[in-house]
């Protein structure tokens, strides 16, 4: 309509951002070509495929190929940097995934073993001995004879009338009346799985300061590592461990009885159970000494209300 102004003789058009468009640079090419005498400036005005590129096109020298290149930039790279960067990006997350699993699943690695242990009933990455095959009982347990009332009622009783019974052997029950400390103990101890100590202020305070009793149970730690389970009944200040009773929590395997998780942990510590073993104790037939403070055994997974003010702990495998 411009140029068909009859008193327009001439115009200038080169100041002017014309965009690189292709539908728009072929109509004005067109449009340019047939009005070259009106147009003073046609051979020098410029199209601009963006508005940073300052340096332009003369768009009577634009052909239908640079048009289109030009043109589907702006709408080819975006879809193209995306496809380009979709892979690397989904690596990356799938890398950061299984880092992360990998992580927790080694901070939780104990936790975890019980879990499958208690619910499936497999030990991973856990060897079984194969001498403990030849072995009377699955387990000989030392403790203080003041706390033989929560072992002979609690602990023995979960562990030797439970779904999976397991052979005990309990210091003060299936001792004879006369026999000689250290040897009986270590006899038990060669004869047992595992052995399981019930590390509490009354163990500390009494057997532990018995020259016989901490003699036997040096000789124990260093015949039975890793075979040892320490069980802490009840809280234990530190300054009442000796350098001995550290070096055992650190090294050996250690289960608080205020620990949510306290019965599974004790049966993955333990040896497999031989299903509906019948329970047998082969030193003594003395009967359970008699005890004022009788504890009740309601479920195997739960403890008495005794040990609630236990220390929760933590668990080394």
């Amino acid at each position: 309509r411009l140029v068909d102004n009859p008193y327009l003789s001439s115009v200038s058009l080169r100041e002017n951002l014309w965009t690189c468009e292709c539908q728009f640079v072929d109509s004005f090419d067109i449009w340019l070509s047939g009005n070259v005498r009106k147009v003073a400036d046609s051979d020098e005005i410029k199209c601009f495929p963006t508005d940073k590129d300052l340096s332009g096109s003369f768009i009577l020298d634009y052909n239908s190929t640079t048009c289109t290149n030009s043109s589907t930039t702006s709408t080819v790279v975006q879809p193209m940097i995306f496809h380009n960067l979709l892979h690397p990006v989904i690596a990356i997350c799938v890398a950061f995934v299984l880092v992360v699993v990998l992580l927790v699943t080694f901070l939780y690695r104990n936790t975890l073993k019980v879990w499958i242990h208690s619910q499936c009933g497999l030990r991973v990455c856990h060897a079984t001995a194969s001498d403990d095959r030849d072995k009377v009982y699955d387990a000989f347990i030392s403790y203080s004879s003041k706390d033989e009332g929560w072992v002979n009622q609690v602990l023995a009783a979960d562990l030797e009338h439970g779904e999976k019974p397991y052979r005990i052997c309990l210091h003060y029950r299936d001792f004879p009346v006369q026999a000689y400390v250290a040897d009986t103990m270590i006899e038990a101890v060669d004869s047992s799985k595992r052995t399981i100590i019930v590390l509490s202020k009354n163990f500390i305070e009494n057997e532990w300061c018995r020259f016989q009793f901490k003699s036997a149970h040096h000789e124990l730690m260093k015949r039975k590592r890793k075979r040892l389970i320490v069980i802490v009944l009840g809280e234990i200040p530190s300054k009442d461990l000796d350098a001995d009773l550290r070096l055992y929590l650190k090294t050996n395997t250690c289960i608080y009885t205020g620990d949510k998780l306290f019965w599974e942990k004790l049966r993955f510590a333990m040896p497999d159970a031989t299903i509906n073993q019948r329970v047998v104790h082969t030193y003594s037939t003395i009967p359970e000494r008699s005890n004022a403070n009788k504890f009740s055994v309601n479920s195997p997974s739960s403890l008495h209300p005794s040990l609630q003010g236990a220390a929760d702990g933590t668990y080394w495998a």
